[in-house]
């Protein structure tokens, strides 16, 4: 439904607009204004979409008006009227982007049409921005995750050429130069409660903040539990940079007291203890492969120290420590964890028991270590209890389980090591969430339709139903009509229809207050619109069903 401002200082042309749209087939919410003053009042309190506006006014001229107006809602559509055939004015009003200009003498069908074509461009930039939001939102959403499998690719293979093209929108939004060499540092936690990603996070603020504005820094987070910079000085003169080379050497001793100066910061504010890891030497994506395997071994050895504020330079000999093993890679079922929990919570039974199977038959295929398949069991049944936190849900679970699960959620701790029990759960949550979901809908829908049977004589604009249960209106324009398959403006019609005929086969009101009651400005355009809908006027209607009763 769009939002309508007819402005013209002759009441005789705005009503016989309001008559006009009202009895057209578009889905229009409209308002009225007799003067520029009240155009301006109107469009401060409701978004508008279209404005059809006079060009001459007493108070201040029509394009005096889109000029303001404009500042207000830039995306308006603009339709000229006039009664001046006059080129001063089309070119005024072209410089404006205005949509039409159309004369007051030609046919309302004229009118009619370019309201429909202003309606149309409307639709054509909001598709068009939609998609754009969609892409930008959804890259911004995923650049994370995106940036981490970029450097798994980098880890993983010696095709560097098809890594940056299968990822090149990472490649091409990553500060650092990928053709040049850097330094990787790696960065752990360990606090009083269990490593939580979001202080990793909190690691990289001082690093975007505070490092030297010639240093050049590049964010991963590389699992829940290992943070990964990238730093690199820009070829800028300087402290650096100098004579046309980095000054690698300085650059690491630079980067050893800010990291320094990170862990003091957040073991007094946070009590976070930090720990770091920086590479032997400067790489390229050549080199990163096998030094950042080093790194992470070095990161294991860390973990094993009582105390946790080290730094350690590979650069340097470390007395408690040589490497000698092999990096883990992270295993692919806790990527595929998250997707799980994406589904389940979505309600996507088929997809989720899907993954299930999947990652079952990875356990087996792969002849996982016990520690392994344990870790596994512990993640997943720490997914499922995070769902079960919901005591609806769990209650849910309650009624439709066997004895033997309902005894296995009364012990502690509670694990889900059995692929049956798992997969009834999984399949359980997933019908508790679409059940949810589809509750919710029909909570919104109930909601709309009462507010309109208490407000059938008030302010039933689509921007006065948004505000009463907090939506967007374009959005629940839409959300009804996806939901219940019909137009909200059909259904107010058909209250007001129901209403009035209650009204005069009921009552002994006069057709005025019955028009009044039901919200309409007149008597006659209440009569206008009653016999649009039911094909007789007011009064015909009240005498054929007093016959009716008579008989």
């Amino acid at each position: 439904m769009y939002r309508l401002l007819i402005v013209d200082d002759e009441p005789i042309i705005v009503d016989g607009l309001l008559q006009l749209f009202s009895e057209s087939e578009l889905e229009l919410e409209i308002h009225s204004a007799y003067s520029v003053a009240e155009a301006l009042e109107c469009a401060l309190q409701v978004k508008l979409d279209i404005v059809i506006t006079d060009m001459r006014m007493p108070e201040k001229s029509g394009l005096q008006f889109i000029d303001e107006l404009q500042l207000l809602w830039p995306k308006c559509r603009i339709i000229f009227l006039s009664g001046y055939d006059q080129f001063e004015y089309v070119y005024d009003a072209v410089k404006r982007n205005i949509d039409n200009y159309i004369l007051k003498t030609e046919d309302d069908e004229v009118l009619i049409a370019a309201v429909q074509t202003s309606i149309e461009k409307i639709e054509l930039e909001r598709s068009i921005q939609t998609k754009l939001e969609a892409s930008e939102k959804q890259i911004e959403e995923i650049m994370p995750l995106l940036k981490r499998d970029f450097l798994d690719s980098l880890l993983n293979t010696n095709e560097i050429d098809h890594v940056t093209q299968n990822f090149s929108i990472v490649a091409h939004s990553l500060e650092i130069e990928l053709d040049e060499q850097w330094f990787i540092i790696a960065g752990q936690i360990t606090s009083d409660k269990s490593t939580n990603t979001q202080d990793l996070l909190l690691l990289n603020e001082p690093m975007k903040r505070d490092l030297h504005p010639n240093v050049i820094v590049e964010f991963f987070m590389y699992h829940r539990d290992l943070a990964i910079w990238f730093i690199q000085p820009a070829k800028i003169q300087g402290i650096f940079y100098k004579d046309n080379k980095i000054k690698w050497k300085t650059l690491k001793e630079y980067t050893k007291r800010f990291l320094e100066s990170i862990q003091e910061n957040y073991m007094l504010e946070k009590n976070i203890k930090a720990n770091f890891v920086i590479g032997q030497r400067p790489v390229d994506v050549k080199l990163i492969k096998e030094d950042f395997q080093k790194i992470c071994d070095y990161c294991k050895f860390i973990s094993s120290f009582s105390e946790n504020m080290i730094i350690i330079d590979q650069g340097k000999t470390n007395p408690f420590y040589h490497i000698g093993t092999e990096i883990s890679v992270a295993q692919k079922w806790k990527k595929q964890l998250m997707v799980l929990e994406s589904e389940m919570s979505e309600g996507e039974e088929k997809k989720a028991i899907k993954m299930i199977e999947g990652l079952f038959d990875q356990m087996v295929s792969n002849k996982y270590s016990n520690i392994d398949i344990t870790d596994f069991l512990l993640s997943i049944s720490q997914l499922i209890l995070e769902f079960l936190r919901n005591q609806d849900l769990y209650q849910y679970i309650i009624e439709q389980s066997e004895d033997n699960l309902q005894k296995t959620l009364q012990q502690l701790p509670i694990i889900f090591d059995s692929k049956e029990v798992l997969l009834f759960l999984v399949k359980a949550i997933c019908q508790y969430q679409a059940k949810s979901r589809e509750e919710g809908k029909s909570k919104v829908i109930l909601t709309v339709n009462k507010y309109i049977q208490d407000h059938i004589g008030g302010d039933l604009t689509l921007t006065a139903i948004a505000d009463f249960i907090h939506f967007n209106p374009s959005y629940l324009s839409r959300f009804y009509k996806e939901t219940t398959g019909r137009n909200l403006s059909d259904v107010i019609n058909e209250v007001r229809v129901k209403k009035a005929k209650y009204y005069l086969s009921e009552t002994k009101m006069a057709i005025h207050e019955i028009a009044n009651q039901l919200g309409f400005n007149s008597p006659s355009y209440f009569t206008l619109y009653f016999k649009k809908n039911t094909l007789q006027s007011p009064q015909e209607y009240r005498d054929k069903n007093k016959e009716v009763k008579r008989v």
